[in-house]
């Protein structure tokens, strides 16, 4: 198995389109790959492939039970996975949760449809993350048994997903699908301080947006409004478009500059700088990081064609497994000694997997023909080898330390070595 997984990673550093036939094709000699046909041939490559599973289906859950998980076939992979990732490594005090899409086209009840990402149509994933590096914490996938029932929001993805750091004192940051003013008052509760964008016509207080609006409206660049209610901070801030932001972050109304390049009479102006609220600038700095780590994952993808999603799945945390080994792998360096980059990375963990296996049946040694073996001019004669192998006379299996020199074939030097060179039939039944 290990492998299998070491060809499924090389198969993601050198991609072909289409279905993974293409990487033993006869056909084509120009786009077969040597490496991997030595190491594992086709058929048996696609029937580990064919009945790779994670669940018992005898235990798969009945319909008829309210609630049923929905990805009850993946989730003893993610219930080994999650546990290791988080217990490897220590996050620092800045975490992030986005959305991720693990891409599938199978007809799945559970697959969504995201505009706004490159990747539109698949699984959605709720992913928690360091902010500086984009190590992966924990994640869930929307429209699983643990997911809220329908009519509660996604405040409740997100207080599962950040369930075991409560009460350590960690800052979150979330894009506008989560932020809501009731999240970030649960989360103080559970001693977290968090920061998100929200949509000034989907998720801002309606208090602020209505009694400020003339005020928002005569926002110029750089300027900022602030607001205050139950310990979250309402910021709405004219950049090149209004940003509106909630926040319980302890800067309360700090200001700070940014950097921008304005445009003015078709040129633009280098060197600006804009006034821009500390929240704000703390969002933008450690916001993102999921989409870094999809980024990396879409660098490696294998463009294999005719998978179900529970194998799509197992690549998605095949990725993230292999990008955690990284960070991990870079953290552990001590300052001064050069790193592997990622690609390099990946070469030495598929080398190391597969660990030297071949698992193809490798044919005989041709023997030599008939005018080879009786030519006397040739210097036929016994020679020790190293290594004992099977003697090419005998019937029954028999172990030589013995070859021919001229011949090169593995036999015994009596009576197989005078059979062999001066009998047609040369086989001999001891």
């Amino acid at each position: 198995m290990r492998a299998f997984i070491g060809v499924i990673l090389a198969m993601g550093l050198i991609q072909i389109k289409g279905k993974a036939r293409g990487y033993w094709s006869q056909r084509c000699p120009l786009i077969r790959l040597e490496g991997i046909a030595e190491v594992f041939p086709r058929d048996r490559f696609h029937n580990i492939l064919r009945y790779l599973h994670f669940v018992d289906e005898s235990r798969a859950p009945l319909r008829t039970v309210p609630d049923p998980d929905s990805f009850y076939k993946v989730r003893l992979l993610l219930d080994a996975l999650l546990p290791k990732f988080r217990s490897l490594y220590s996050p620092s005090r800045e975490l992030c949760v986005d959305e991720s899409i693990i891409k599938t086209k199978d007809h799945f009840r559970s697959r969504d449809v995201v505009r706004n990402k490159p990747v539109k149509l698949g699984l959605k994933a709720c992913v928690l993350c360091e902010a500086k590096t984009g190590y992966i914490l924990n994640l869930t996938l929307a429209g699983g048994g643990e997911q809220p029932k329908k009519g509660l929001k996604n405040s409740s993805v997100v207080q599962n997903i950040c369930r075991p750091y409560h009460g350590m004192g960690y800052q979150l940051f979330m894009d506008h699908s989560y932020t809501s003013f009731e999240l970030l008052k649960k989360l103080g509760a559970l001693s977290w301080t968090a920061c998100g964008a929200v949509s000034p016509n989907h998720g801002a207080p309606t208090v602020f947006m209505k009694k400020n609006s003339q005020d928002l409206c005569a926002l110029k660049r750089g300027d900022a409004m602030f607001q205050c209610r139950d310990g979250v901070v309402a910021c709405a801030w004219r950049d090149a478009k209004l940003v509106t932001v909630l926040s319980t972050l302890p800067v309360g109304t700090e200001m700070t500059h940014v950097n921008r390049t304005p445009r003015a009479a078709h040129k633009y102006q280098r060197g600006a700088t804009v006034n821009c609220p500390v929240v704000v600038a703390e969002y933008n700095r450690f916001m993102g990081r999921v989409d870094l780590v999809d980024q990396r994952i879409s660098a490696y993808r294998r463009h294999m064609k005719g998978l179900l999603w529970p194998h799509k799945v197992f690549w998605y945390f095949l990725d993230i497994a292999v990008i955690n080994c990284y960070l991990l792998y870079v953290a552990s360096l001590s300052q001064g000694r050069a790193k592997l980059k990622p690609r390099e990375f990946r070469e030495k963990l598929a080398v190391e997997l597969v660990g030297g296996n071949s698992f193809c049946k490798r044919l005989p040694p041709r023997l030599p023909s008939e005018e080879l073996r009786f030519n006397r001019q040739l210097e036929h004669a016994p020679q020790r080898v190293a290594t004992a192998s099977r003697c090419a006379v005998h019937l029954q299996r028999c172990e030589t330390i013995y070859a021919c020199r001229a011949c090169g074939v593995r036999m015994c030097p009596d009576p197989c070595f005078y059979l062999f060179h001066f009998k047609a039939d040369y086989v001999y039944d001891d």
